[in-house]
């Protein structure tokens, strides 16, 4: 909201209806400028994540229609696109929670400009997001060899694994946006972000499913030149391995390639605006429970 005469602080916000209203107008009210500012990150992400998507999808039908393969297939289709899809799309996450930071400190996002030959604006926020998400990492993993030794001592014990993966799950999220956002030390958003968890899980649920029936719905009708291109790819491998002599038209590569870039390219907007309204909830959950925390005092 780069007019400052109607900025909105990250904490003036009370209800959770509000807060993801502002969290998705953040964005689209900036798109233009957005856009303008990121597009070459952007694009090189996208066609990451086209090379990436149409090299799995290769390496799937090969395997299911008996094809033989060989290491270097696997690193040209899948290792390398993988590697260089997930370094990019984390300095995308960086891009976006930098500028949700410039949005806590000003009360909104301020013009984004980039100098000649750079991806996108600097970025601060990327030792701080790879720090966070280690730290998510381990959690999970030390979650995961948990629910391993419960189901050694007996299945059923797997049952109690699932309220903690639904409070893990939004905390982790929280504590990320507490620690990359927020610029709170780790061990400190660690502490906070499970109170505000707890204390505001309810909120969470109920944004988690409002995003997922919105954004999901949304995620679908992005993915469908994806999917569409990817089942004429993968009926016609398995005709022409049943024998079937006939065979896509020279130029569908390339348009399974691009389909799969647009996808990547729709995703990436609709997970920033996913980011910035989990964010702006944040915001919203921790100010009401300083201010009960405030009335309580008084």
């Amino acid at each position: 909201m780069e007019n400052i005469s109607e900025k909105k602080g990250f904490y003036a916000y009370r209800t959770t209806l509000r807060a993801m209203s502002d969290g998705v107008s953040l964005f689209t009210k900036n798109a233009g400028m957005l856009l303008k500012a990121t597009w070459p990150l952007l694009l090189i992400t996208s066609l990451l994540g086209g090379w990436f998507a149409v090299g799995v999808t290769k390496i799937c039908v090969d395997l299911l229609v008996g094809t033989l393969l060989e290491w270097s297939d696997l690193g040209l289709w899948m290792a390398l696109p993988g590697l260089l899809t997930l370094c990019f799309m984390v300095l995308f996450f960086a891009l976006v929670y930098t500028l949700l930071s410039q949005y806590v400190e000003n009360g909104f996002i301020p013009t984004q400009k980039r100098k000649k030959f750079q991806l996108c604006p600097k970025i601060t926020k990327l030792p701080r997001l790879l720090l966070g998400g280690c730290w998510c990492i381990f959690v999970s993993v030390l979650y995961v060899l948990l629910a391993y030794v419960l189901y050694t001592v007996s299945v059923w014990s797997l049952i109690a694994t699932i309220p903690l993966y639904i409070v893990l799950m939004f905390w982790l999220a929280n504590q990320l946006v507490g620690y990359v956002l927020i610029a709170d030390t780790l061990v400190g958003s660690i502490r906070h972000s499970l109170g505000i968890t707890l204390k505001g899980l309810g909120s969470f649920i109920a944004v988690s499913l409002m995003l997922a029936l919105v954004l999901g719905a949304i995620g679908v009708v992005c993915m469908i030149p994806a999917i569409s291109t990817e089942t004429i790819y993968m009926k016609a491998q398995f005709s022409l391995a049943e024998g079937d002599n006939g065979d896509l038209p020279s130029y569908f590569t390339p348009v399974y390639f691009l389909a799969c870039t647009l996808s990547t390219f729709l995703t990436l907007l609709l997970n920033a605006v996913q980011t910035s309204c989990w964010s702006l909830v944040y915001g919203a959950v921790d100010t009401r429970i300083k201010l009960k925390k405030a009335e309580k005092k008084n």
